[in-house]
């Protein structure tokens, strides 16, 4: 802790008396259902002390000079970290007091050197060895449910007295005073006790349950939202739990606030894996966190298609890539489906283009003039699109065919299209574009859709084969209508969204939105690198959370855009 502890027993709970060691220790072996047996011993004194953060202190500034520099801080905190040994200054930084002198440090340190953790304590090492887990059954809840990990000391804790850390802000103070007490009792915990949850050791779990653990102690998700992340990590195997666990009786308990600490820690990468489990475990045996049964670990993944959105114009950006390279498309289809197993490799692939900017009126599709007159669309003089189909045929993708249509009339273009390639068995619906319909009268965001358009072009589309579906972009959910044909995929094209929260936000969102019906993303806009670039797997960290906090949402699709494809998919 780095901390004087004759400090902090004088000053902070001068009204107990700490009880002298005595080698007459009782000892007691008892059994328990859920952990085995364990070795007991009475007569304990226990203290506890927390962190003070400076934004719960209201006094004037003064001036401490650090390494050569004079920082400010409020008196009252700095009065109180005189008694603690830290606290979290409002910049973040951790002011410390040790050695008769201030400290800053990112992370806060025990007596050794060591990042201080909730469930660390300190202890005389003649006593109880460093390393050593024990629970203080004496305790109150939650704290005696807790394994302990002896792991520092002081130059005041003698014999049979061990000092807890409660965590940071007034709520671990009011911890530290009502743990602090005489006459307990201390189990140690043996070291071959089964352990209730083993990691996969071919996975470690996911930055974005880390980004929701951040959260979480941040109060920007609820509790809900939470569980439901670490939910997700059982089902999906990444954490593995005994079926036979045995939970404790009686009725479920809110989550105390010591596991928010420690999952606030954890994330901030303060503590390890360890403690994080531990909580875990608490949650579980204490029936908060429900643990799925065998048959519910093998459902499918929620996601129904995984890949790419693609079109003739994806190299106008430095990290595009043009939609003829099919190899490196189905590639791409490949390894975005890994990311969400179940899911079937695919694409939106962009065929009708509109022809000029804002005051477009005619859409461009890349296939020769079939006999008759229609309105608002120009044709090339060969057929582009063919090849690529054949090739997603060949690898057994699924697509969409989507238009930019302008004015013209979208049951023609559907017709013209779905004709043309509806022998495809890559292809499965078409889709429209609505940012571009009819943009020319509506600039910027396009001609909002009325109920009777989606419920006819949905019906229209199923024509060409029943199992098809429309697809319908836009980012503003009020331009789709309020039509839920089941056979349409809503999907959002937001962008310059700014953060990985905001993003999960949004297309929560979204999902709320549209329910029940199927919802869809595109993900990977080059105005949003800045943030999802630093994601170890940027696709499955941005919509697992929306996954883990909407559990029912009905997802079709979640596509890479082209625009920034090689930054995230190198070309190999």
């Amino acid at each position: 802790m780095k901390i004087i502890f004759t400090i902090l027993v004088a000053t902070l709970f001068t009204v107990l008396v700490i009880p002298a060691y005595s080698q007459s220790t009782t000892t007691s072996n008892v059994k328990n259902s859920s952990t085995g047996t364990q070795i007991c011993s009475d007569g304990w004194y226990v203290s506890g002390y927390f962190l003070p953060l400076e934004t719960d202190y209201t006094s004037k500034l003064i001036q401490i000079p650090i390494d050569a520099k004079i920082h400010d801080f409020k008196s009252d905190f700095v009065d109180e970290v005189r008694i603690q040994g830290w606290g979290k200054t409002i910049s973040g930084d951790y002011l410390g007091s040790y050695d008769e002198e201030f400290h800053l440090s990112k992370t806060p340190l025990d007596s050794l050197g060591n990042n201080l953790i909730v469930g660390s304590i300190a202890v005389d090492p003649e006593t109880i060895k460093f390393g050593t887990k024990i629970t203080i059954p004496t305790l109150p809840s939650p704290w005696n449910t807790m394994i302990f990990s002896s792991n520092d000391t002081g130059s005041s804790i003698k014999g049979k007295h061990i000092v807890v850390y409660t965590g940071n802000g007034l709520d671990a103070k009011n911890e530290a005073f009502q743990i602090s007490s005489d006459n307990n009792s201390i189990c140690i915990v043996s070291e071959s006790m089964p352990a209730i949850q083993l990691f996969k050791v071919d996975q470690k779990i996911p930055d974005w349950i880390k980004n929701n653990a951040r959260w979480w102690t941040n109060n920007s998700i609820d509790d809900q939202t939470f569980m439901n992340g670490i939910q997700f990590l059982i089902k999906e195997n990444i954490i593995h739990v005994e079926h036979n666990v045995e939970k404790s009786e009686g009725q479920q308990l809110t989550i105390p606030n010591w596991i928010k600490i420690t999952v606030g820690f954890w994330a901030n990468e303060q503590t390890g894996d360890t403690e994080f489990i531990q909580a875990l475990q608490w949650l579980i045996t204490n029936n908060i966190l429900h643990v799925p049964q065998k048959q519910e670990l093998a459902s499918p993944s929620k996601i129904e298609m995984a890949g790419w959105w693609s079109s003739q114009y994806g190299t106008n950006n430095a990290f595009g890539q043009n939609q003829t390279n099919t190899d490196y498309w189905i590639s791409v289809a490949h390894e975005m489906s890994k990311q969400f197993p179940g899911s079937k490799p695919g694409g939106i692939l962009v065929i009708g283009y509109i022809q000029g900017a804002n005051s477009a009126t005619k859409t461009a599709l890349p296939f020769p003039k079939p006999f008759g007159i229609y309105p608002n669309v120009n044709f090339s003089s060969a057929d582009t699109i063919e090849p690529l189909l054949t090739a997603y045929d060949n690898a057994g993708l699924k697509v969409y065919l989507q238009v930019e249509s302008a004015d013209a009339d979208i049951p023609m273009l559907m017709d013209l299209i779905m004709t043309r390639y509806k022998h495809h068995p890559s292809v499965m619906g078409f889709g429209v574009d609505v940012e571009w319909y009819h943009q020319s009268k509506y600039p910027g965001h396009g001609k909002p859709l009325t109920d009777d358009e989606v419920n006819n072009w949905a019906e229209k589309v199923k024509t060409y084969n029943a199992n098809y579906s429309l697809t319908l972009t836009h980012w503003d959910a009020t331009y789709l209508s309020n039509a839920r044909p089941v056979n349409v995929l809503f999907l959002t094209d937001s962008e310059h969204i700014g953060s990985l929260s905001a993003a999960v936000g949004n297309y929560t969102a979204w999902v709320d939105h549209f329910a029940p019906a199927q919802v869809g993303f595109y993900l990977g806009y080059p105005s949003d690198m800045a943030w999802w670039s630093k994601l170890a797997d940027p696709a499955s960290s941005i919509i697992n959370p929306v996954i883990a906090a909407r559990p029912n949402a009905n997802i079709g699709g979640v596509y890479w855009v082209h625009f920034s494809a090689t930054k995230v998919f190198p070309i190999k």
